[in-house]
């Protein structure tokens, strides 16, 4: 996929920093993706890591000059060498999730020599103690899915973009892969499939995707067949298809930050709806543009309608959470496309354990 770069002129220059330069007043982020969601991640995992990848969009070279985490949990790197006009470099924001449970929303704030400062964000929430099951909730036969529905951004008619499938062998036996994937409507290529997934093993399928030549929301169904007897493993991959025209020429929103990206509803019964409330929050200077709400299940309902978010506007997103078609332990997601600068394509959750009405004392 071709990223297109769009320079803006700046308007104003105001004050001067301490390192002797005017201080850079363009309202264009230097980073392309300024928030990062890791989901849900084990206490145990080694140091997680995000490539904040930043271009310089102004006429004289510029280098990253100091860089603030908020967390001791946070192990920033980045480039040290000045970075001339168009290039690119780039910010890596490592989180340790070692003994630290829960959810997570920590930021990173970065001091480029021309005084302009940026405020990069990763969240998510640290497990411990989790069963395989949890980790992989999608029994399709002995192997299972970490995630069946695959989210990818907005993209213009016949982009490639790249996916990850995550897949683990619970059963007793190894499992064969036996035959090539079939696509329903877009062009599937993988870089690699293992012969065989042993048992107890996680394996990871990266692969690509080419965007059909239909505009809109689409639906992209999947199947990868192995040796069992229940066949295929089937996941769907969705996107929003614009085309190239119309992908250059959208206007680049505001900055869209979120108090938090998962809510736990803690005990609940299947009596009714549950309204879940995120707040979200633009921080930029022009609006933001929520163009669709997509949920997971049906058991959500969401808005249908295009939402507007103004600049410094503090916005209450409701859904309401129909817990009369759920029972047990739930996880359920919401993927939101927009126009922000700093991500077009977030995800939230809710997390709820719902019990039987007749359970209540």
């Amino acid at each position: 996929m071709h990223l297109k770069l769009m320079c803006l002129i700046p308007l104003c220059w105001c004050g001067l920093t301490c390192f002797g330069q005017v201080a850079d007043a363009t309202s264009a982020s230097y980073f392309l993706e300024k928030n990062h969601f890791f989901g849900e991640v084990l206490e145990e995992d080694q140091l997680l890591t995000r490539d904040f990848i930043f271009v310089n969009r102004q006429p004289d070279s510029i280098k990253v000059a100091a860089v603030s985490p908020s967390c001791g949990c946070l192990v920033p790197q980045w480039d040290k060498e000045y970075i001339a006009p168009g290039d690119s470099g780039v910010v890596i924001i490592g989180f340790n999730p070692l003994n630290r449970p829960g959810a997570f929303v920590k930021t990173t704030e970065v001091l480029f020599s021309n005084g302009r400062s940026e405020t990069l964000q990763v969240t998510g929430e640290v497990l411990s103690g989790v069963s395989v099951e949890k980790r992989f909730p999608f029994d399709q036969g002995p192997l299972r899915l970490a995630q069946r529905r695959l989210m990818l951004p907005t993209s213009a008619k016949g982009d490639t973009l790249d996916f990850e499938l995550k897949v683990f062998n619970m059963g007793p036996d190894t499992v064969f892969y036996v035959d090539s994937l079939t696509f329903l409507h877009a062009s599937i290529s993988l870089a690699e499939v293992p012969a065989l997934i042993a048992p107890s093993t996680t394996v990871v399928l990266n692969g690509q995707v080419t965007m059909p030549q239909q505009s809109g929301y689409v639906e992209l169904g999947n199947q990868l067949g192995y040796s069992h007897e229940e066949g295929v493993l089937n996941f769907e991959v969705i996107a929003n298809v614009v085309p190239e025209a119309a992908l250059q020429s959208t206007e680049a929103g505001g900055e869209l930050f979120f108090e938090k990206t998962i809510i736990d509803l803690g005990e609940q019964y299947n009596d009714g709806s549950v309204p879940v409330v995120f707040e979200l929050v633009n921080k930029g200077s022009a609006a933001v543009l929520v163009d669709r709400v997509i949920a997971n299940c049906s058991c959500l309902a969401v808005p249908d309608q295009q939402l507007r978010i103004a600049p410094n506007e503090t916005f209450s997103l409701e859904v309401l959470l129909d817990t009369g078609q759920l029972l047990g332990r739930q996880q359920k997601t919401l993927h939101l496309y927009t126009n922000a600068r700093n991500r077009q394509l977030h995800q939230l959750m809710i997390k709820v354990n719902v019990k039987q009405t007749g359970e209540k004392k």
